[in-house]
């Protein structure tokens, strides 16, 4: 079934590959005007849209099938009949063909065609047709046009026809102006024709309203030689119809208003329904439950359906701002977890909504110190009357297990490669280290001074301000309207009633993203697809086992190291690494890097830091030609290496369990948990790490193109802040996962405004696949039993070191997951 819908897919794209044909000319520009044919307004293509639709913007394919008639001996009969394919270019082009047949004389068909082709920079679009009347000789002609957006309120038109034609000693100039009076459901259109240099030749106005279920009226009328007595009017109506999302259909009619007679059509349009021309379709709101996307990995089903990971998300929400109904973008903050780099990243798409004059809106009935980041960036916040901003600083317990442990008989046992390597200490003292608490204290600096400084910005104040509003916190939703924090309080209004209030839109519509703006939407001819790899969580040996119902995801070498060789292989035009991971395992952290260097040898990549990705998470992120994006919040760095087992022979002894070792070599035990290592162990295990630090840092300094001697001192364990990494050029940017797409899209020569599908490689098992997974592989992979019990305590993710075999080099972050989210 599958293959037989992509087969006939693919013979409708061969037999019809779109754009309209000369995308920049619109109103001429194409055999259907033909002299003596029917009048300009009405014969194009786009007829009364007198704009071509957007060459490289284009959203679908399209082609076009017109079969015009004519009253003969009292009775309408074929006149003329036309089709027109086109299809859509690289770097924003476009390339058409048009072939038409039309009576002149008798029951004979002349033919004609046409070759087009066109190119959309930035708000402009320029198009060149080479049209030619196979029956009348010395007929080529050339045509050029220019359509200037005139952002969502206008569009501008300027053509010149038969610049080579020998009918006319000039060309045939066009200026076409379209607007939208201030309403969504009305538009209004002119264009002039200029024949020998500057002679008024004709004029045509049209009216275009929008009525219900997407239908649409078209009204004009022409005057030709209008600065004559001899002028003709004729007077023009349509009515286009879709049928589905698969094109639509148009039914046309003119009357010349004083002699000639009358004159009619059909058009079948293929791919493309031509909505409101200036506005696009009737307005609408983009409704985003933040809690529901925050999720950095798919998140697997209990039968395999897998839900969008944040990144994904995104790339819908970005795809959804580009479509033209889109006025609004409504965030629901509040229920739910939400990082402090998601929160930025989120932020980042607000900047895109100013430049498309897209209203942002954050609700909220309570909010945290991330969502309270996120709303200081948006147009209007809107808040529940019995809600709430629940802040009262930052706080963040850090756990040391070492007394706890000692109690149940267990102790750990490390080695580490350097001091700020710090991950053991939390299993092996009572309290930080100086190093760890540096670390801590700087992360905590850097949140704190950043939600100040998006408060104090929010209020026109200044940090202290700031700092004595959040003092007093929590703030009542009342006392957060007072204090500037909220624009206004809503209790039994609708929601779509407040946005439409804030947007002075009341015909507003709420849209929720969903499968309509999934980020792998391919549309008709969007061959432009960007592969998605995910590397989240704890990065393990063997495959993944991640479960439902358990947010907390790892990434296994083999799963991810397949999703990059298929994103090197398949033909898409660049690759996107999202990394959200603490580290892990150093060999799998090694050998995904390795990974990541073969595709960027084949094609543009860009990585992607979320939250965290620190130690083997950094590791995986390296090399020279892939740039990173990371947030002012991510947690990088941590390039260091440690070794670690827990000693239980104490326990066992205790609850009878007694061990008797037999050993056979000097070092036999090494990696038992029933004693500890020796002094020359300790040393050998040192040496170890020393190399594995060494290739470290060695990769770094290659990547990052400095010195091994003045980037090594900015290893060592160290944790950076985003700021603080891109200050010392450990990362290329911290403006977060959009600015990563848009960069990716550019290295990738793919223009601006050209449609994008991002294809997540990476599949997700249910929960009996996972049981199957568990059966072939072993390592520190997450407890599901566990695991929900220690994110209690920030502690989540200390269960897969129960399985991690004594003694193996790890690069992991010295926190767990649940860091960030417990700062509140």
């Amino acid at each position: 079934m599958t293959r037989s819908l992509l087969a006939a897919r693919w013979l409708l794209l061969l037999c019809s590959t779109s754009l309209w044909l000369v995308p920049a000319t619109g109103l001429s520009a194409s055999p259907l005007d033909h002299p003596g044919d029917l009048p300009t307004l009405v014969d194009s293509p786009q007829s009364l849209r007198i704009h071509p639709g957007g060459l490289g913007r284009t959203r679908s394919e399209t082609t076009v099938f017109d079969f015009g008639f004519a009253p003969l001996d009292d009775q309408y009969q074929l006149q003329r009949f036309g089709w027109t394919a086109q299809a859509k270019l690289p770097r924003g082009m476009g390339f058409g063909l048009d072939i038409s047949g039309f009576k002149t004389d008798g029951d004979t068909f002349d033919w004609a065609g046409a070759i087009g082709f066109g190119q959309t920079q930035g708000p402009n679009e320029f198009g060149l047709a080479l049209r030619k009347d196979f029956g009348v000789e010395d007929s080529t002609t050339l045509d050029m046009s220019m359509l200037r957006h005139l952002g969502r309120s206008g569009r501008l038109y300027l053509g010149l026809q038969d610049i080579v034609a020998t009918a006319h000693d000039n060309p045939v100039i066009l200026a076409g102006l379209g607007i939208r009076p201030g309403v969504e459901w009305l538009e209004a259109h002119v264009l002039g024709t200029f024949e020998d240099g500057s002679e008024l030749a004709s004029v045509s106005g049209a009216l275009r309203l929008a009525l219900f279920r997407g239908a649409l009226v078209d009204v004009g009328v022409t005057i030709d030689n209008p600065t004559q007595t001899t002028r003709e009017l004729t007077g023009l109506v349509r009515l286009s119809l879709p049928f589905g999302s698969a094109g639509h259909y148009e039914m046309y009619y003119g009357q010349p208003l004083d002699t000639g007679d009358s004159f009619a059509g059909i058009r079948t349009v293929f791919g493309s329904y031509p909505g409101p021309v200036v506005s696009g379709p009737a307005p609408t709101a983009l409704l985003v439950d933040v809690g529901t996307i925050t999720s950095e990995a798919p998140t697997p089903g209990f039968f395999g359906q897998v839900k969008p990971s944040f990144s994904e998300n995104v790339a819908a929400i970005i795809n959804a701002l580009d479509e033209p109904e889109t006025r609004a973008l409504v965030l629901q903050v509040g229920e739910g977890p939400l990082q402090w780099s998601q929160a930025v990243e989120l932020a980042a798409l607000f900047e895109t909504c100013r430049a498309r004059k897209i209203e942002t809106i954050v609700v909220a009935r309570t909010i945290g110190a991330p969502g309270l980041l996120l709303s200081t960036q948006a147009d209007h916040v809107l808040m529940d009357e019995a809600g709430g901003v629940m802040i009262a600083g930052l706080y963040k317990p850090l756990r040391f297990l070492a007394p706890a442990l000692d109690k149940l008989g267990i102790r750990f046992q490390f080695v580490r490669h350097a001091e700020y390597k710090s991950f053991p200490e939390m299993l092996t003292r009572d309290k930080p280290s100086g190093p760890f608490l540096e670390a801590q204290n700087r992360i905590l600096d850097v949140l704190y001074s950043g939600l100040l400084d998006a408060v104090a910005k929010k209020l026109g104040a200044d940090q202290k301000k700031a700092e004595a509003l959040l003092d007093k916190g929590p703030l009542l939703a009342s006392e957060a309207k007072k204090a500037g924090l909220v624009d206004t309080l809503y209790s039994h209004a609708s929601l779509r009633e407040l946005v439409a209030k804030k947007t002075n839109l009341p015909k507003l519509k709420l849209r929720k993203l969903k499968r309509a703006y999934r980020a792998d939407r391919s549309r008709w001819g969007s061959t432009e697809q960007l592969a998605l790899v995910t590397i989240s969580g704890d990065i393990v040996r063997g495959r993944a086992q991640n479960f439902p119902g358990i947010e907390q995801s790892d990434s296994g070498e083999k799963d991810v190291v397949k999703a990059l060789e298929m994103a090197a292989r398949a033909p898409y035009r660049g690759v996107l690494i999202r990394v959200v991971s603490p580290g892990g395992d150093v060999l799998a952290s090694e050998t995904i890097a390795r990974a990541v260097t073969k595709v960027a040898k084949r094609k543009p990549v860009v990585v992607s830091m979320g939250s965290v990705a620190a130690s083997g998470g950094y590791l995986v992120s390296l090399d020279p030609d892939i740039p990173i994006v990371a947030t002012p919040y991510t947690l990088t760095g941590s390039v260091g290496i440690f070794a670690m087992k827990p000693v239980l022979r104490k326990m066992t002894d205790s609850i009878g369990l007694p061990v008797t070792p037999l050993t056979r070599g000097k070092h036999a035990g090494l990696f038992s948990v029933d004693r500890p290592w020796t002094d020359d162990e300790q040393e050998a295990l040192k040496t170890k790490l020393a190399f594995h630090y060494k290739a470290f840092v060695d990769r770094v300094a290659n990547a990052r193109k400095q010195d091994y001697a003045k980037v090594e001192p900015l290893c060592r364990g160290r944790v950076w802040t985003g700021n603080d990494a891109l200050d010392h050029k450990l990362i290329d940017s911290v403006d977060g996962l959009p600015h990563a797409l848009a960069l990716l899209r550019k290295k990738a020569g793919i223009d601006a405004n050209t449609p994008i599908a991002l294809k997540r490689l990476q599949g997700q098992k249910g929960v009996f696949g996972n049981v199957s997974t568990s059966l072939e592989t072993k390592g520190p992979h997450t407890n599901p039993v566990l695991e929900p019990l220690l994110e209690l305590f920030q502690l989540d993710g200390l269960s897969r070191f129960a399985f991690v075999e004594p003694g193996v080099p790890l690069a992991r972050l010295p926190m767990f997951q649940s860091y960030l989210k417990a700062i509140q």
